[in-house]
């Protein structure tokens, strides 16, 4: 995601469809898996807690015209999820992915209805997280990355993935 220039150095490159489906493919592996395993290693009270924080997250949303609050909220679930992963070389893979995420997620400015959309699916992962029920908080990140995914490249203007062509698809798929 750096791209050499005669006379500048290293830049920062643009964002293409193909780099944004290659990165939330990589996404996909990764964060289907730490949610698998976080559902088996965590700690119910702390995910209990953000689940009541995500039960009210349109509330944040009304209230939060520049969703700082949301966006706090998410932040501790990611940081419960790194908590909870108790596995490094997993964490540094999706630490590594997440600055280029961060530029992918902000070519799809803050459509509300997707966040909305987003926190009743963060909501169905915590849940099964604190359910302890592994699969369905992997297959509940699979459907929200992959909202997530058509969201932005509908943002954009770009012509989403082709289900056909797309591996964004788990084994439970059909």
């Amino acid at each position: 995601l750096l791209v050499a220039l005669p006379g500048r150095g290293l830049v920062v490159s643009e964002l293409s469809r193909d780099t944004i489906v290659e990165l939330f493919e990589l996404r996909f592996v990764l964060e289907t898996e730490a949610a698998r395993l976080v559902a088996v290693r965590r700690d119910p009270e702390i995910f209990a807690a953000l689940r009541d924080g995500f039960a009210t997250a349109s509330g944040l949303l009304e209230r939060d015209d520049d969703r700082s609050d949301y966006y706090e909220l998410v932040g501790r679930l990611d940081a419960a999820m790194d908590a909870a992963l108790q596995s490094r070389f997993l964490l540094a893979a999706i630490r590594q992915l997440r600055p280029h995420l961060v530029r992918a997620r902000r070519l799809a400015h803050d459509n509300r209805e997707r966040l909305l959309a987003a926190a009743g699916e963060h909501l169905t992962i915590v849940e099964a997280i604190v359910d302890g029920d592994a699969r369905l908080a992997a297959d509940a990140t699979a459907v929200h990355l992959k909202k997530s995914l058509k969201n932005i490249l509908d943002s954009v203007d770009i012509t989403t993935v082709d289900s056909s062509t797309a591996p964004m698809s788990t084994p439970h798929d059909s």
